[in-house]
C-alpha cells in the first residue's frame, strides 16, 4: 500500500503508536494535534484519508468533520474517527454524522490497517 494520512489527534502517545502502525503499512503519516491546523494541512497536502480524533481542543472532531465536509476540496476526502467514545450507539452516531467509518479506542493494528486498507482501495476502484 502507499498513500498519505492525516492524523489529527492531540494525544502525543497515539500519534506514536499509529505513526509505527502505518509506517509498517507502508503508509506516510501527517500528524497534527488541533483540528484547525489540521484542516490548514489537508487543504495543502490533500491527504487519501484523514484519520480523526473526537476530543480535540478548541473544536471536537465532529465540528471539524463538518468543517472539512464543507469545503469543495475537501469534502471528499474520506474520515475515519478514532476514539475512546465506545458506548452502545457510539459508533452509529459517528456513522451518522458523516465519517466513513469508526475504530474505538484503544486502536487496534491489525484493525486498522484493514479500515484504511478498505478506504484507499475503494478510492482506487472509483479513479
Amino acid at each position: 500500500m502507499s498513500g498519505t494520512i492525516l492524523y489529527i489527534e492531540d494525544n502525543h502517545q497515539s500519534i506514536r503508536l499509529v505513526r509505527k502502525i502505518l509506517k509498517n503499512a507502508d503508509y506516510r503519516m501527517l500528524a497534527e494535534k488541533n483540528a484547525m491546523v489540521g484542516i490548514l494541512v489537508a487543504r495543502i497536502h490533500k491527504p487519501d484519508l484523514i484519520l480523526m480524533d473526537i476530543n480535540l481542543p478548541w473544536i471536537d472532531g465532529v465540528q471539524a468533520l463538518d468543517r472539512l465536509r464543507a469545503e469543495k476540496v475537501l469534502q471528499n476526502i474520506p474520515v475515519i474517527a478514532i476514539t475512546a467514545h465506545t458506548d452502545y450507539g457510539d459508533r452509529e452516531r459517528f456513522l451518522k454524522a458523516g465519517f466513513d467509518d469508526y475504530i474505538p479506542k484503544p486502536i487496534s493494528g491489525r484493525d486498522l490497517v484493514a479500515a484504511v486498507n478498505a478506504i484507499i482501495d475503494a478510492k482506487a476502484d472509483k479513479g
